[in-house]
């Protein structure tokens, strides 16, 4: 199993290594072996799951069930500034 630094990495996927000490800070890249003093220590297995993964869409992932559930409403309203009537 051959290991990256984060620069090779960086070469290797195509992006910045900037991005590449993101995605191992975040538990996507560099997860398999501990770092190496300061430097992150990234497996060939991890590079090639990222390229199968892909990069991840930005922002909440889309809610599966659009319709939200209806909420019950009482019939009459409700004055809560006024004691209840005995």
């Amino acid at each position: 199993m051959k290991t990256y630094t984060a620069s090779e990495t960086a070469k290797e996927l195509d992006i910045d290594q900037s991005r590449v000490l993101q995605l191992c800070r975040a538990g996507r890249l560099g997860y398999t072996h501990p770092k190496h003093g300061k430097a992150w220590v990234i497996t060939d297995c991890e590079i090639a799951r990222y390229r199968s993964l892909g990069p991840r869409h930005a922002g909440r992932p889309p809610n599966p069930d659009p319709e939200p559930e209806p909420v019950e409403t009482p019939e009459t309203p409700v004055n809560f500034h006024e004691p209840p009537a005995t």
